[in-house]
């Protein structure tokens, strides 16, 4: 949802995927292309993208290649491509690990500020109960972040 709002406050077309439920969050967010993925192929409907954001890997990312432009990039949250993957495709490919920094964090604040990013919040959960948060995420379906107040 963060890379989505970002994407869009930098001006970018954002195609994104989602289940049914979900569609009007993607619309809500700013996604200009919602994709149902149950019922919808992203590799039919999408071509020429000039960035990927990877945040399943396996077999979403071996499709993902077929989308994009000659020269794009894929980035992964997930791990990075194997040695040559993305070259193979003619284009190119990382993996990141986000580090926040006091510099990052209050650019996120002044678009928070500014209206451009809105956390999206699923649910809050006592300290006491954060077993149960965790189980909540292990099921895949959380809508937003989870939020463990003190």
């Amino acid at each position: 949802s963060v890379a989505v709002q970002v994407a869009k406050a930098l001006g970018a077309r954002v195609a994104g995927t989602a289940s049914a439920a979900n569609q009007d969050l993607l619309r809500e967010l700013g996604v200009d292309e919602p994709i149902d993925y149950a019922s919808q192929d992203f590799g039919q409907m999408l071509s020429d993208v000039d960035v990927v954001l990877d945040t399943q890997g396996g077999e979403v990312r071996e499709r993902s290649w077929g989308v994009m432009r000659p020269g794009g990039f894929l980035v992964s949250i997930v791990g990075p491509p194997k040695e040559g993957e993305a070259e193979g495709h003619g284009v190119r490919g990382a993996g990141i690990m986000v580090r926040t920094g006091g510099e990052q964090l209050e650019e996120l604040a002044r678009m928070v500020d500014d209206g451009k990013l809105t956390p999206v919040v699923s649910a809050t959960y006592p300290l006491a109960d954060a077993a149960e948060a965790h189980r909540s995420l292990e099921t895949g379906h959380a809508r937003g972040k989870l939020v463990l107040l003190a």
